[in-house]
């Protein structure tokens, strides 16, 4: 049998076009995404997710190895596949309670992801103080996800410098952080 010149072209394409396909069918998902990531930004329990444009989107999740520390990962989509842009710095997780005098409110990480743009920040706030309500940072109330017993913050914000503040049930200023 003698394997002419067009059919080993074609022969070519087809494991190209194969692999081409098992690549973009491996990639196309945001957990793809997510299980690609590398210590020591290994995601678990995604806790909730963030679009802030129809092809960019922030997940906040707890780390593999490490369910004590909440991360982001930003994860941008092009066409098909999902790529990881972005991983940030994590935040310890506190259970709020009620606090004594002195003891801090909140921790609070401001993630900036674009070079280019230093006043995008994506915030992680949380509560150490079982009566905090609501975080406003630069005027944006940020969105509060309640899991597992913690009191969780988060948001995008447009910022010059990293200014919130802490509110409880009533409306009442608790803190303000700079």
């Amino acid at each position: 049998m003698k394997i002419t010149a067009k059919k080993f072209i074609i022969a070519i394409l087809i494991i190209l076009l194969y692999f081409g396909l098992i690549f973009i069918f491996s990639h196309n998902s945001i957990d793809s995404a997510l299980k690609r990531a590398k210590p020591p930004f290994e995601a678990g329990e995604v806790i909730f997710n963030l679009q802030l444009d129809d092809n960019l989107t922030v997940v906040f999740y707890r780390n593999l190895q490490d369910n004590s520390l909440l991360q982001n990962i930003i994860v941008q989509k092009y066409g098909p596949i999902y790529k990881a842009i972005s991983h940030n710095g994590s935040l310890s997780l506190v259970k709020p309670k009620k606090l004594k005098t002195g003891e801090l409110r909140s921790n609070m990480l401001c993630s900036w992801f674009d070079k280019k743009d230093q006043g995008k920040c994506i915030v992680m706030v949380v509560a150490n103080d079982e009566n905090i309500e609501s975080v406003v940072m630069e005027g944006k109330s940020l969105s509060q996800v309640n899991f597992d017993g913690y009191k969780i913050f988060l948001g995008f914000v447009r910022t010059e410098g990293v200014i919130y503040s802490i509110f409880d049930g009533e409306g009442n200023e608790l803190g303000h952080y700079v």
